[in-house]
């Protein structure tokens, strides 16, 4: 089965979540409406798209950034 929801709190600055997100991808873990919610520092600025998922929100909490990313439906439509 594919999963809902995945964390992601890897350790910051060393270019995890996009290694992470490729690996999601690649193996087709993420379900169609399911979402990615990745922890990191706030001077670690996210894309609005990594490996297929685009960000849907983003929320500060002082020095800790949370990035919630989803599979682009229109995209993968195209």
């Amino acid at each position: 089965d594919k999963a809902d929801l995945i964390f992601l709190d890897p350790p910051y600055r060393q270019g995890l979540i996009k290694e992470c997100m490729s690996h999601i991808a690649k193996l087709s873990l993420l379900s169609e409406d399911g979402a990615i919610v990745a922890e990191h520092g706030t001077d670690e600025r996210l894309e609005d798209e990594i490996a297929g998922y685009t960000k849907i929100k983003e929320k500060v909490y002082g020095t800790i950034t949370i990035s919630v990313y989803g599979i682009d439906l229109e995209d993968n439509n195209s």
